[in-house]
């Protein structure tokens, strides 16, 4: 159900009046005695954590939930396009419609890989920590247009949606069990049979993604109303959630950190529909609007703006104020996202630089780095063809992303380095990293683990992965900054 008003009666009526609205979009409003409604909450992850594929973008045509008495509803009303490779670091709160109360016995996903185009998109692979695409083909080799999945609930655990209340419909799409790698003639090819899950699940402790539009923070005692808007969506409103934040609480609104109610009061400020995202778990299922508590919060141009690309991926190499960005999840103005496996991007020396969910004051372009995983925001560089060349971010931002290292220790307590930001070292340039005579090496990498809590001590040989910040460009050793 969507809010659509920022006072207090007129919240509440448009609570109500919008459900009878989404129902019709259910097509549960066509009887003169329509069922009252409960709110389904639709999550999405990769079932397997697989960092095989680096880009896999389809969209999804459709969800449908089927009842015990043969009445279907479908919650998903408008085609969304999503990267499911990314769902692997990045699981999503995809929406919270009103669904009409009742039991329901199966499900069914709708996915298309053309993204109406005609042809399959290419899918992009992770093959020892190298790129590579690959063409989706179907059984017969024929490249894949579209594919349904359906599921039928477990008898004794079943989808209840009640009145008045919200119930989690956890779906996990298994890339590894839907595609197998193949060598065709003409290229590589993955033969694709979808497999997915979906089923009711409890809340948990799992991170999710919640994007949406603001509403309001009234009748929130510390928080505010968001309505979802999932992925890279420009045009659908699917559900109203209720965010609560805390003294901790990281916000990052159109460029200026804040922290707790600083921040909540800014965003209190924030014109209706102001684009945002949260990072959080979700918290109370028992009313009719789920709750969301969030440890993170990016509003306006922090986040998207329809005057800039927003790219997300690994800098594996810097020369100057120019990095190179591979692997990279391209959003523009319109909403489209497009995969880019290397580009070109243009830093200048006044380029904000933000750390996501740390208020690190004095970060400067000296802190993106070789390894560095990055959301940047620009201006589009073309060519006669009207192709995508390069990233203008000397007017933009930069977000210092987690970062994920894999490694084995060494005698000396450095790092085989095996992975940083998904890729070998082999594709990684580290040349300018360090001081002078002490760039970063593959072989001998030094991660600083003094903002680590102590845990067991390790061993040459053992197998390490942690997550962090790279050292600025230049300053290294130490190589990397582990917060975990």
């Amino acid at each position: 159900m969507t809010v659509d008003r920022p006072r207090r009666t007129r919240i509440a009526r448009a609570l109500r009046a919008m459900v009878c609205g989404a129902a019709v979009l259910v097509a549960a409003c066509s009887t003169s005695h329509p069922a009252p409604p409960g709110t389904p909450v639709v999550t999405m992850s990769d079932l397997t954590n697989s960092g095989d594929f680096i880009s896999y973008i389809v969209n999804i045509n459709a969800i449908q939930l089927t009842r015990n008495d043969g009445g279907i509803v479908t919650p998903l009303v408008t085609p969304l396009t999503v990267d499911l490779a990314r769902l692997n670091t990045g699981p999503e709160l995809v929406e919270a419609p009103a669904l009409p109360e009742g039991t329901y016995t199966s499900a069914l996903i709708a996915l298309d890989w053309t993204l109406g185009t005609g042809s399959a998109q290419p899918v992009w692979l992770n093959i020892n920590g190298e790129t590579r695409s690959a063409s989706p083909v179907d059984a017969s080799g024929a490249g894949m247009t579209t594919a349904s999945v359906s599921v039928t609930f477990d008898p004794s655990h079943p989808l209840v949606i009640t009145h008045n209340h919200s119930v989690r419909l956890q779906v996990e799409v298994d890339l590894l069990a839907s595609n197998e790698l193949t060598t065709a003639t003409t290229g590589a090819e993955v033969q694709v049979q979808p497999f997915a899950v979906i089923t009711p699940a409890p809340v948990d402790a799992t991170v999710l993604r919640l994007r949406g539009l603001y509403v309001t923070t009234q009748d929130v005692p510390s928080g505010f109303y968001l309505n979802t808007r999932p992925f890279y969506a420009l045009a659908s409103a699917l559900g109203a959630v209720i965010v609560n934040t805390n003294a901790q609480t990281y916000f990052n609104i159109n460029r200026t950190v804040y922290t707790g109610s600083a921040g909540l009061a800014v965003v209190a400020q924030q014109l209706q529909n102001t684009p945002l995202a949260v990072y959080g778990t979700l918290d109370n299922l028992s009313g009719v609007t789920p709750t969301f508590n969030a440890t993170e919060v990016y509003v306006g141009t922090s986040q998207e703006s329809q005057l800039a690309y927003y790219l997300t991926g690994t800098v594996t190499a810097r020369s100057g104020n120019t990095i190179t960005l591979r692997a990279a999840d391209v959003v523009t103005p319109l909403g489209i996202t497009t995969y880019s496996d290397s580009i070109p991007v243009t830093l200048g020396t006044d380029t904000p630089v933000f750390e996501d969910g740390i208020a690190t004051p004095g970060l400067t372009i000296a802190d993106v780095s070789v390894g560095q995983l990055i959301t940047v925001a620009g201006q589009p560089q073309v060519n006669s063809a009207q192709a995508l060349t390069g990233i203008d971010a000397t007017s933009g931002l930069v977000r210092l992303r987690p970062t994920t290292l894999w490694g084995t220790q060494n005698a000396d307590a450095t790092l085989d380095l095996l992975s940083l930001g998904r890729f070998a070292p082999a594709a990684l340039n580290f040349a300018g990293t360090g001081t002078s005579g002490h760039d970063a090496t593959a072989g001998a990498y030094v991660s600083d683990l003094s903002a680590v809590p102590p845990g067991p001590v390790t061993t040459t040989g053992e197998l390490l992965q942690q997550q962090g910040t790279v050292a600025p460009f230049g300053s290294a050793p130490p190589d990397f900054a582990a917060a975990r």
